[in-house]
């Protein structure tokens, strides 16, 4: 069963992010709607994914054959645009050392971002994504038709992290054994807690929540409750990604979502669903889009109209990309591969 309402959920992910990112490029409504609330964003794709993954496959028997079907599924979803975008970076470097693109990869952390160990700039999310994938499988062989045991452990690592967010820390190199690993569980516990009947209460709780997490952007908060907050920096970042009320308004938010009746129409109209769907160009493409914006046109003195030019035209970028990059690869590799696995041993 697709759910149209998730789509439009990414796309508002996506959305947050570019916000935040232009903020910190432009200033615009004096810095409101940036220093790090493209994180938030983030924490709903890190959630979102959890509870796809539970849904598209927590049901179904992880064989030889279907686990080989995920994994392809999940590298051609993930890998061509990523290293293109990734070698081109790596590429415009060489060429062009003292314009910033956005994304420094330089020889000494090639090698992090090809093996998806760890990225730099906003490529940080996409080695932790695959990290969570490899993580899954395990997940979805111990506990299939074991979903008692399954939630028991979600709710037992995320109190660990709760209460101990750097248990894991020898392994920090791999960012998603710090405290984002909670994101894509909680997103398989909403899965797992959802009996998908939608109910009219839900529309209030998922509203509730909507004005949380617009409330919990850093420099909102500051102004609403008068708590003077770090500037942009790692710490900050660290401290938002270890907070329980992140996690629990993230959490929240998606589950009320699926039962709710309004929202769930209101996050299935058609701009939001194709945001979803071209949001992981959208995602890798508006960061060097915004850079070479902000080296040709002046962000800081036109903030709010430059936001109006800015915005269609990486979505224009982002829909090329999707419909003559991303969904053509997609189908090259799957037929090719796809078409191996039903031919090969894996699938007995």
């Amino acid at each position: 069963m697709h759910i149209s309402a998730l789509d439009g959920l990414r796309g508002l992910a996506a959305l947050i992010v570019f916000v935040s990112h232009y903020t910190l490029l432009s200033g615009m409504l004096d810095g409101l709607l940036g220093n790090g609330s493209g994180q938030l964003g983030v924490m709903i794709f890190f959630c979102l994914s959890g509870f796809l993954m539970g849904h598209l496959y927590l049901d179904h028997r992880p064989t030889l054959y279907t686990v080989y079907r995920y994994i392809v599924r999940r590298f051609i979803r993930i890998v061509p645009l990523f290293y293109f975008v990734v070698l081109s970076a790596f590429a415009l470097h060489l060429v062009f050392p003292d314009f910033n693109f956005g994304y420094p990869v330089v020889w000494a952390n090639l090698d992090d971002h090809l093996l998806f160990i760890r990225g730099v700039g906003a490529f940080w999310t996409i080695p932790v994504e695959v990290q969570f994938y490899l993580i899954f499988v395990a997940i979805w062989i111990v506990f299939f038709k074991k979903r008692p045991l399954l939630v028991l452990l979600i709710i037992t690592i995320t109190f660990i992290y709760l209460h101990n967010p750097y248990w894991l820390n020898f392994l920090s190199k791999m960012r998603i054994f710090t405290p984002v690993i909670t994101y894509f569980l909680l997103g398989i516990l909403a899965y797992s807690l959802s009996n998908f009947q939608q109910r009219n209460y839900y529309d209030f709780i998922f509203g509730f929540f909507l004005i949380s997490l617009f409330c919990l952007f850093p420099r909102v908060y500051e102004k609403l409750f008068s708590i003077p907050l770090r500037e942009l920096n790692g710490a900050l970042i660290l401290s938002l990604w270890n907070s329980p009320l992140y996690m629990a308004v993230t959490f929240g938010l998606l589950f009320s979502l699926v039962h709710s009746k309004i929202f769930y129409k209101v996050l299935s109209v058609k701009f939001f669903t194709v945001m979803g769907k071209i949001s992981y160009s959208f995602y890798l493409l508006h960061v060097p889009a915004l850079f070479v914006f902000k080296q040709y046109f002046s962000l800081k003195e036109y903030p709010i109209a430059a936001f109006f030019v800015c915005l269609p035209a990486i979505l224009a970028i982002s829909l090329f990309s999707f419909y003559f990059f991303e969904k053509p690869m997609s189908r090259l590799l799957a037929s090719f591969f796809l078409r191996a696995g039903r031919n090969g041993p894996t699938q007995n």
